[in-house]
């Protein structure tokens, strides 16, 4: 078993990465869409119908509504990034005090 399968079945709440290498929104965490988990970008998954099968009976009271076909308001979106230069206070705040001498 994969990785990712694994994963899909042994973690509460996990969604695969975007598997688009030129996904325009930074290839974010996918979500459970229409029996597969798929990215704002367009990009969908493609596993095989018995192993979503599985995935749907061990997660069933954890999984979204079905009822409802799929559309982009379904997915969450996330912020967009702001370029470097931009004006944005993209610093960060995780830095060490200097030893003196230094």
């Amino acid at each position: 078993m994969s990785l990712i399968r694994e994963n899909l079945m042994t973690r509460p709440g996990y969604s695969p990465y975007c598997g688009n290498e030129r996904c325009s929104h930074g290839m974010p965490r996918t979500h459970y869409i229409d029996k597969q988990f798929q990215c704002v970008c367009g990009w969908r998954s493609s596993f095989d119908i018995e192993f979503i099968r599985q995935y749907e009976a061990k997660w069933a009271s954890e999984l979204p509504s079905q009822s409802k076909s799929a559309s982009q308001n379904d997915v969450e979106m996330l912020p967009k990034r702001e370029p470097a230069g931009s004006g944005a206070d993209t610093s960060c705040s995780l830095s060490a005090p200097s030893p003196a001498g230094w």
